[in-house]
């Protein structure tokens, strides 16, 4: 910040123009030494002369001999150039003229007018006083040879001592004046800067914090959209399977009869697509079911890179970059493995003229700067990035601000639903990661999936069981409860077909009087999880106060995580048919034998 210049003696100079007693210096600038002379005993006269022409003064003028008269401090130059170079440093030593009196004849170099337009330049404070007859130059011609004429004064020759005193006691005034005017308004011109200078911080400061709200504005807006589409898909995919789950077990009941059927098969077929599509919509609302186990993330592409380029086709080509080094992370593997084809099914349908599709892997330490503007948060620490870039034509903001939005897509009405990238990126926040989106107009886009880096070992897991080829049956007392009518009526016609006893209850009250009627002989607790009232887990807690090892197996249209189930419990995510119902019941009622 520019700080105020105060001019070389400013402070002094406002005495000077109160008429404080001080001695202006004053140039005289003549190539005959007689004119020194004649201003010399004019200016600066010796005691007596000095008090004759200060009573001649009075005598003229009327002023009080109280009146405090300035003195001046003399010099003398010959030619021009020599008055430039004692001007020039006068002002290097901080004791500038005040006033130069100057002759325009001065032969054989610079003339007056000349020398007065330069010292004009040279001295933006100094008063001039040019020495002349109007015989030599008119007054118009001086004014158009030196342009900065405020400060310049004609004295016509001959003149007398008087007015050569006067011209030099208002002329040192208004230097002194001048001077002390320019040193307050650089004063004020400095904090006037310095105050724009605040202004502008200050404005610069808010707009950016203006733009920092606009943009947590806008990522909370885009994250409470996508809260609310997620519920509402979560809600929607909940009350779809309960109705799979009715067509799924009608179907299946039927083929039992004609199992040759066409319709019946492509109805079957119909209720599989339906789930797929069901199980899309909780993973964008972060509802899938998901099972994750420690997976070294380089290892899992390398299994995928066969059936990524048989998916590609011949135009497209895919390459792994990075090293070989350690990927762990905590996540479901084929929810995993779905997340990458997603991506990569994405990229290629950005390059229709085919292209690259690059896969690289990377750790990264983020800290709490790096991810602060992130919506929706995530926490600093080590992390795993996979990224998926192609050479496509990239996308404008607008576009990219949409991409995970559900049913947002700009292919043909014939290549897509619109979930990919929404499901990708319900399935990576549910693993505790998020994604990131850089795209350029005419470069391509990348897709950047961060995932919590873990250090857990690697379990075993658990065997796939077999499809039993036959329907397995059973006894025993199920107390089944769930508050859809239909749904409940399906599940218990398929129970009692295979030799069960049901005791059905349409809500958690009316299964707690069903237990207090028989419980002693119900040896599994079928429940809904979401239900009016109680829900599942907190019906089966209540029941468990009476009979700690009563096993439980819960049906939802939510993922496990979502209802929050006993981790004891078994869990059967709906939709599903006949066999899987009763294979399950079976599994509950084994284990709890075993246990």
């Amino acid at each position: 910040m520019k700080l105020p210049r105060e001019a070389p003696g400013a402070r002094e100079e406002p005495a000077r123009a109160a008429g404080a007693a001080s001695a202006y210096r004053v140039l005289v600038v003549d190539d005959n030494p007689a004119i020194h002379e004649d201003f010399g005993k004019i200016l600066a006269p010796s005691g007596g002369a000095e008090a004759n022409l200060a009573d001649l003064e009075r005598e003229l003028l009327g002023e009080s001999s109280e009146t405090p008269r300035e003195s001046f401090r003399l010099d003398f130059a010959s030619q021009g150039e020599q008055a430039l170079d004692m001007a020039r440093r006068a002002l290097e030593d901080g004791a500038p003229f005040a006033v130069v009196f100057m002759d325009v004849r001065m032969p054989p170099g610079m003339d007056g007018i000349e020398t007065a337009r330069a010292l004009l330049s040279l001295d933006r404070e100094v008063q001039i006083v040019l020495c002349t007859a109007y015989a030599d130059h008119g007054f118009d011609e001086i004014r158009e040879r030196v342009p900065d004429s405020e400060r310049l004064l004609i004295l016509k020759k001959p003149f007398d001592p008087i007015e050569v005193r006067q011209l030099a006691h208002a002329l040192s005034r208004k230097w002194a004046l001048a001077r002390v005017a320019g040193a307050r308004l650089e004063d004020l011109e400095a904090m006037v800067e310095a105050r724009t200078e605040q202004l502008r911080n200050a404005n610069e400061r808010l707009q950016r914090e203006m733009e920092e709200r606009r943009r947590a504005e806008a990522q909370l807006r885009h994250a409470q959209r996508m809260e609310a589409i997620g519920r509402l898909a979560g809600g929607v995919a909940h009350d779809f399977n309960n109705l799979l789950t009715l067509i799924e077990s009608h179907c299946h009941l039927l083929l039992e009869k004609q199992p040759e059927s066409s319709e019946l098969r492509a109805i079957d077929d119909a209720v599989g697509q339906a789930a797929s599509l069901t199980r899309q919509l909780l993973a964008f609302g972060r509802r899938a079911q998901l099972r994750p186990e420690p997976l070294e993330l380089g290892a899992e592409l390398r299994k995928l890179a066969d059936m990524l380029r048989r998916t590609l086709g011949e135009r497209y080509r895919i390459e792994f970059a990075g090293d070989e080094g350690s990927y762990p992370v905590f996540a479901d593997r084929a929810h995993l493995h779905q997340v990458v084809l997603n991506l990569v099914i994405n990229a290629r349908d950005a390059m229709e003229q085919g292209g690259t599709i690059t896969i690289s892997l990377a750790a990264c330490d983020l800290d709490a700067g790096a991810t602060q503007r992130w919506q929706p948060p995530v926490e600093p620490g080590r992390w795993i990035v996979l990224s998926v870039a192609d050479t496509g034509t990239g996308m404008d903001e607008a576009t990219c601000a949409r991409v995970f939005d559900p049913y947002f897509t700009t292919k043909e009405l014939d290549r897509g639903t619109g979930l990919g990238l929404p499901t990708a990126l319900g399935i990576v926040e549910q693993s505790g990661g998020t994604m990131r989106v850089e795209t350029r107009r005419g470069e391509g886009t990348t897709f950047h999936v961060f995932l919590p880096r873990t250090h857990l070992e690697r379990r075993d897991r658990e065997p796939v069981r077999a499809r039993p080829s036959v329907v397995p049956v059973g006894n025993e007392t199920l107390l089944l409860v769930e508050d859809e009518p239909p749904v409940l009526a399906i599940m218990e016609r398929v129970l009692q077909r295979a030799g069960y006893r049901v005791l059905s209850a349409p809500s958690p009250e009316h299964a707690m009087r069903r237990w207090r009627e028989c419980g002693d002989e119900v040896a599994l607790l079928i429940s809904d999880c979401i239900m009016p009232g109680l829900s599942g887990p907190e019906l089966a807690s209540r029941l468990r106060e009476q009979r700690r090892d009563l096993p439980v197996l819960f049906v939802s249209g939510y993922a496990r995580q979502r209802v929050g189930a006993l981790q004891d419990a078994l869990f059967l995510q709906k939709p599903f048919g006949p066999r899987r119902l009763l294979a399950m019941v079976r599994r509950a009622l084994e284990h709890a034998r075993s246990a």
